[in-house]
């Protein structure tokens, strides 16, 4: 009987134990957050091995980051209390933890040596909507539904394009093969170089990338070279203090370098500003920081 009982009971109690399902507990205050990440292994492989999902400054994440991310969400969206947490080996390292019990949903994203931030909202799904929470990093999109990329001189055509594109810069991020432009912060996987190169050389090109507002919002942009001369649109659709678009064209794009100043990581690089000419105004449109390898 005795032997039953504990066959039975003890799954029971396993699931209605708080944080349970996890190695990483549900904490309710700041302070026993902090307390328990300061007890936490300085080691990525022993910081994999007690449960948690790190990133490594290569970008690489550990074997079952995905994992422990998709058991939280089910624990979470079910109403489970639950937790996950995640350390970024960044240049600037930093952890992420994130709890829910029921409607009360938190974050708390701890940069090494810089102020905790907290956020709150009721439910997983509005906290995901913050820009601080790279979880797009665990779950890269697939291939085959980005959208599909401009071509040609035709507002309505580029438009309706950039209608399937992201709303939210969270989104933005995981389209990889897309330039982003911000001040300093810019992120280029090689689509904003091979245009310029074409523009260099004199023959016809286009290319899609985006710049973020203050808040964070994607303007969509087109810019297309034909030879000649350059015609630029930019798409405010999803510009929470915007709407409609821009059109213009311009004669000549040229490029600012300038040397980065010390970087915590060490590394060194140059900030590259491109400005297009020619036109009714001189217009910044587009700016990134180029790392040396």
């Amino acid at each position: 009987m005795k032997k039953r009982f504990c066959l039975f009971v003890l799954p029971l109690l396993l699931l209605l134990l708080p944080g349970c399902g996890s190695r990483v507990p549900v904490l309710r205050d700041q302070e026993a957050v902090l307390a328990w990440i300061e007890a936490l292994p300085a080691e990525e492989a022993a910081l994999a091995a007690g449960g948690v999902a790190v990133k490594g400054a290569d970008g690489s994440l550990s074997a079952d980051a995905l994992s422990l991310w998709k058991s939280f969400r089910r624990d979470a969206e079910a109403g489970r209390p639950a937790a996950f947490f995640l350390r970024w080996a960044y240049h600037i390292q930093t952890d992420y933890y994130i709890c829910c019990e029921g409607q009360n949903c938190r974050l708390l994203v701890l940069p090494a040596g810089r102020e905790v931030r907290e956020y709150k909202e009721s439910s997983l799904p509005r906290l995901l909507t913050l820009n601080y929470f790279p979880v797009e990093e665990l779950e890269p999109r697939d291939p085959a539904a980005y959208p599909t990329y401009p071509s040609g001189r035709d507002a309505d055509e580029i438009l309706s394009c950039f209608s399937a594109f992201p709303p939210t810069y969270r989104e933005l991020r995981r389209m990889t093969e897309l330039p982003i432009s911000s001040d300093g912060y810019g992120r280029d996987p090689g689509a904003w170089a091979r245009f310029y190169e074409s523009v260099g050389a004199g023959e016809p090109a286009c290319v899609s990338f985006a710049m973020l507002t203050v808040e964070g919002d994607p303007v969509y942009c087109y810019l297309d070279y034909d030879g000649t001369d350059f015609y630029l649109l930019m798409d405010y659709e999803f510009d929470s203090y915007g709407g409609g678009y821009y059109e213009a064209r311009y004669t000549a794009l040229t490029e600012n370098s300038t040397p980065l100043g010390e970087r915590t990581d060490g590394k060194t690089g140059r900030y590259l500003q491109y400005t297009l000419s020619g036109g009714e105004w001189d217009q910044v449109i587009f700016s990134y920081q180029a790392l040396d390898e």
